[in-house]
């Protein structure tokens, strides 16, 4: 009986560790993607100003 107490803690705690795990993940991965779309909305210049 201890036995399968046992096994339902490890597993809740492995399910716990899991999903901490892939939520990090895609948070990093949201953070690079958001990174990539910020450099999309830059305006160079291509015509120097006329100083005058």
């Amino acid at each position: 009986m201890k036995f399968n107490i046992v096994l339902k803690i490890i597993r809740k705690w492995l399910w716990r560790l899991a999903v901490s795990y892939m939520l990090g993940f895609a948070s990093a991965i949201d953070h690079d993607i958001k990174s990539i779309d910020d450099s999309c909305f830059k305006i160079e210049q291509t015509i120097p100003d006329k100083k005058g």
